[in-house]
């Protein structure tokens, strides 16, 4: 990869202090990005903030942090026109927010229902409608969205909720290409399937062997099989694919 790809640009993440986020700051941050973070968690953003800074200390200055409840819109609304305010330019918005409670069907309130869909659906159109503006007067984005193999199996634990969500983010992301695209932004989805991160940590040890064995290849995947997916969909090269799903489950599913 070339590393001028990312020289200065500005990376926003929403629940960056999970897994993946953490993973994809550092990776952005090596290629040369400033790096906005947000999350609702404080112990998560503890966390990231260290783990960030031992692998990455000469880059951390361009890392930000910031505590944001992004199931209020006026409290992601004002995280983004902060970092407009800053950066003037944003170029990279990464939709990584996301909860996977598991429960079974018959507990699922309209509570639950409200909050798996608000996070994983709602914030991301909202976080994608925030920055739309200032990357179509800049003529360049790269939007990506984080949906999940739910989407097409219903999930093997996931909540009705969490895999309804997912599968809205597949269409959503169809849309956001259909208007940005003709501006220079493109659009696209990863539906990563089980991957080692604490989203899984819940699930029980004889339904993780199941999927294991389910699996082509016969692993869990790992944290930077996604980031490096979408690293490449982020690339200035990648301007010909939009509106995409890209499956990363090693053949879990196949569609």
């Amino acid at each position: 990869m070339d590393v001028m790809d990312y020289q200065n640009q500005v990376v926003l993440i929403t629940g960056g202090a999970g897994g993946l986020g953490t993973e994809l700051s550092k990776e952005f941050l090596k290629l040369g990005a400033k790096v906005y973070i947000c999350d609702h968690n404080d112990t998560n953003l503890q966390n990231a903030d260290q783990a960030v800074k031992e692998e990455v200390n000469d880059k951390f200055e361009y890392y930000h942090q910031t505590n944001v409840d992004v199931r209020k819109l006026e409290c992601l609304q004002a995280w983004v026109q902060d970092v407009i305010r800053k950066e003037k330019a944003i170029h990279i918005l990464i939709n990584a927010a996301g909860i996977c409670p598991v429960i079974k069907m018959p507990e699922i309130t309209e509570q639950i229902w409200d909050d798996v869909v608000d996070v994983n659906l709602k914030t991301t159109f909202f976080a994608s409608q925030a920055v739309m503006d200032n990357m179509i007067e800049g003529k360049y984005g790269r939007i990506i969205n984080v949906s999940s193999i739910a989407a097409y199996t219903g999930g093997a634990i996931a909540s009705p909720p969490y895999s309804a969500a997912k599968l809205g983010i597949v269409a959503l992301t169809k849309s956001l290409a259909n208007y940005l695209s003709p501006h220079g932004i493109t659009v696209n989805a990863v539906a990563p399937g089980p991957f080692d991160t604490e989203m899984i940590a819940d699930y029980p040890q004889d339904v993780m062997e199941k999927i294991v064995l389910s699996t082509p290849n016969r692993r869990v995947g790992q944290t930077e099989d996604v980031v490096h997916a979408i690293l490449f969909l982020t690339e200035r090269r990648s301007l010909h694919i939009t509106g995409a799903t890209l499956d990363i489950n090693g053949g879990l599913y196949l569609r």
